[in-house]
């Protein structure tokens, strides 16, 4: 059984691996490693750099700090833009503040996603709990991500809160919720269920 669970493991990361780093080479999109950091399309990038079919810059990580949409990302954050040049996710290299919401960093596993068209934040994960927009909200863990039907924030494209796991029991519009239930937020601000 041990044997099993380990094999199971391994092959579940050699295939993620595969699926992750094979994707942009098997959907034929072009890319160039760069030692030092190299000034492309007006951002300032170091290592492996991803391109769209019109040749502009789909993934890189930022060499220095730089403000994308707005947003004032810091050295070491991985972007990823659209063939028009808007960015559409980052992978923060640290836990910071964007927006006003502490969001988690340093790992693949924290990526924040933009609306491409303002630049506002689509969804993310927590790197603590947090009150937004007057809802307890409660810090993104990879056991409430597994078992607790999602850790992660989303918003509106008005910036306003969509979803969260609540971080305290609470009383809203009248209904009551638990510590660790999903509330869902329509963007008349309504509760609302899925």
């Amino acid at each position: 059984m041990n044997r099993l669970f380990w094999l199971g493991l391994i092959t579940t990361f050699f295939f993620l691996q595969y699926k992750t780093e094979g994707a942009a080479f098997r959907s034929g999109l072009e890319s160039r490693y760069y030692n030092e950091p190299t000034e492309i399309q007006n951002l300032w990038v170091i290592g492996r750099c991803w391109f769209h079919p019109n040749g502009n810059l789909k993934n890189a990580t930022l060499a220095k700090r730089d403000t994308l949409m707005g947003n004032i990302l810091p050295k070491g954050t991985i972007v990823e833009l659209t063939a028009d040049k808007l960015l559409l996710a980052c992978i923060l290299p640290y836990d910071m503040t964007l927006q006003g919401v502490p969001l988690r960093g340093g790992s693949s596993d924290w990526m924040v996603n933009f609306y491409p068209g303002t630049g506002k934040i689509r969804s993310g994960w927590l790197s603590r709990d947090a009150v937004l927009d007057s809802i307890p909200c409660a810090k993104s863990t990879v056991i409430a991500d597994l078992f607790l039907r999602g850790g992660g924030i989303f918003f509106h494209s008005n910036g306003k809160l969509r979803s969260a796991r609540l971080a305290r029991d609470f009383m809203f519009q009248g209904k009551k919720f638990k510590k660790g239930d999903r509330i869902w937020i329509s963007n008349k601000g309504k509760v609302y269920i899925p």
